[in-house]
């Protein structure tokens, strides 16, 4: 029964892991190729933050707040 558990956790903590994305992360992976949060131009980076909250409106907040966090302007 412990082998069976062990192996249904297992199983379950890649997708919970693909699932919680660091905030930064996913605004990064809205911005152009080659482009960090702290090189982008402030348009960039904007429009990143927004497409990364159309993309996961629960995350808003966490989004928003490591914008914040990554460029305080």
């Amino acid at each position: 029964m412990l082998l069976l558990l062990a192996v249904a956790w297992t199983a379950v903590l890649p997708a919970q892991n693909a699932a919680e994305k660091n905030a930064a992360d996913l605004i990064s992976a809205q911005l152009p190729e080659k482009k960090t949060l702290k090189s982008a131009g402030k348009m960039e980076f904007l429009s990143a933050v927004c497409a990364a909250v159309r993309r996961r409106r629960a995350n808003a907040p966490a989004i928003t707040q490591a914008a914040v966090q990554a460029r305080g302007e």
